[in-house]
């Protein structure tokens, strides 16, 4: 009866840490992780007592086995380049933002524990939402960041709501007030996509609604009368809103410092692959070594003047590509590229896949909010924003959890080798980041 009594306050405080984790992340990331991390921890707790942690092995080998190349490439360059100790640092931070992706996927104890953890979610976000149209229509602020976030990385976490919302219309059997609720707080993240000012964010939601009305209006008169309805809407905002009218504008002005820079920093950024095509600079070496390779173009320097900048030895230099597959290949050279196709190529392929086979709702809210990251990726580095990189990855986190408990095949239980990896897989960082430090740098 006491065992029975322990493992039931394990999944409790366990749950409960799941659900602290969801109210305070987007408000204070270091809380956030503390409890994830608590869940980790109680969650290894609960397999040395009771080694009763089931999942479908094969769920595991199909969509972790990308995980894996990615982060043991990754550590092969590590090794590679020597174990500096800002490269094995960011090699440290980028595991530690995976504990809530496994977190999630061994410790969810079943859907209603998955639904609250939604709910949680989108009510912390929903309060930054409302802070932020506060903060625009009466701080007239005229670029919104949530309560405590820089406006790119608010942005990203905007582009995470959207999909869900979209999907969560098309459930079946919805009632009136559920739809209606749904419906206020995707209005809700639209007014705050608008205040957060973020032109890449206008265009991929437009590309989402695109996406919506294709795949689920069955009538080609209606698709075509909500597209043309789209369009007069975005054509009403441009001529309306002096915001609006402004930031597209100079998205095709030559002169403007934010259009330009990508375009100089990109093509910078990929000139330093073309140095070091094979293994690359290393992790969080790009801003030294591009310097270094005196590859910083005249253009470029003259925009970082005015633009976000960073100085080495009064060097001004870009503090990364603001370009995601650049950044992998310059870093980690064409391996890093290969790794990064890989992982999200795979994640595309495997959400399109369960949702053409079963027209599920979550797979399809999965595959757009990775096609929203990654066409989001293209003008900017998604993992300088390690928080929504990490909140991306624990709702993918959630959805493999949700395949896993959708089906009664194939649970068996995990072997304590797996488990013994993931937790040793980060102890060996950490001690390796206390050695890069103290012993060999």
């Amino acid at each position: 009866m006491l065992n029975i009594n322990m493992k039931n306050i394990l999944n409790k405080n366990i749950f409960l840490c799941f659900l602290l984790y969801s109210m305070f992340f987007l408000f204070d990331e270091s809380i956030g992780y503390f409890f994830i991390r608590i869940a980790f921890l109680l969650g290894l707790i609960k397999f040395i007592k009771y080694k009763n942690i089931y999942f479908d092995l094969n769920v595991l080998n199909k969509y972790l086995k990308p995980f894996l190349v990615f982060g043991l490439i990754i550590i092969i360059l590590l090794f590679l380049h020597g174990l500096e100790y800002s490269s094995v640092s960011r090699y440290e931070r980028l595991i530690k933002i995976m504990i809530p992706f496994f977190t999630g996927i061994l410790f969810i104890s079943d859907k209603k524990q998955m639904i609250w953890i939604i709910i949680l979610l989108f009510f912390s976000i929903i309060i930054n939402d409302i802070y932020s149209i506060y903060d625009y229509f009466f701080q007239k602020n005229n670029r919104t960041y949530g309560i405590n976030m820089g406006s790119l990385y608010f942005a990203g976490i905007l582009l995470l709501q959207i999909p869900i919302l979209l999907c969560a219309l098309k459930i079946e059997n919805i009632s009136k007030k559920k739809k209606c609720i749904i419906l206020s707080v995707l209005f809700l993240t639209l007014v705050t996509i608008f205040t957060n000012g973020s032109r890449m964010t206008w265009f991929i939601v437009i590309i989402d609604f695109i996406i919506f009305n294709i795949l689920f209006i069955k009538s080609y008169l209606k698709k075509i009368l909500i597209f043309w309805g789209i369009i007069l809407v975005l054509f009403s905002l441009y001529n309306i809103s002096s915001n609006i009218n402004s930031k597209v504008n100079n998205l095709f002005d030559v002169n403007n410092i934010s259009t330009r820079g990508h375009y100089f920093y990109l093509r910078d950024g990929f000139n330093l692959f073309l140095e070091h095509k094979v293994i690359g600079v290393g992790l969080d070496n790009f801003k030294e070594q591009i310097l270094n390779d005196n590859l910083v173009s005249e253009e470029s320097l003259i925009n970082l003047k005015k633009d976000l900048h960073e100085k080495i030895d009064d060097k001004y230099v870009m503090p990364h590509a603001h370009n995601d597959l650049v950044m992998f290949l310059s870093e980690l050279g064409i391996l890093g590229g290969f790794i990064y196709i890989y992982l999200f190529g795979s994640i595309l392929i495997y959400t399109f896949n369960n949702w053409q086979i079963g027209k599920d709702l979550w797979s399809l809210s999965m595959f757009l909010i990775t096609i929203n990251i990654l066409i989001r990726g293209l003008s900017d580095y998604n993992f300088a924003n390690i928080g929504v990189i990490s909140l991306y990855f624990f709702i993918y986190s959630l959805y493999l959890r949700y395949i896993f408990l959708s089906s009664d095949k194939n649970r068996e239980k995990i072997k304590g080798k797996y488990i013994i990896f993931i937790y040793g897989i980060i102890l060996f960082i950490i001690l390796l980041r206390i050695i890069s430090r103290y012993v060999i740098n």
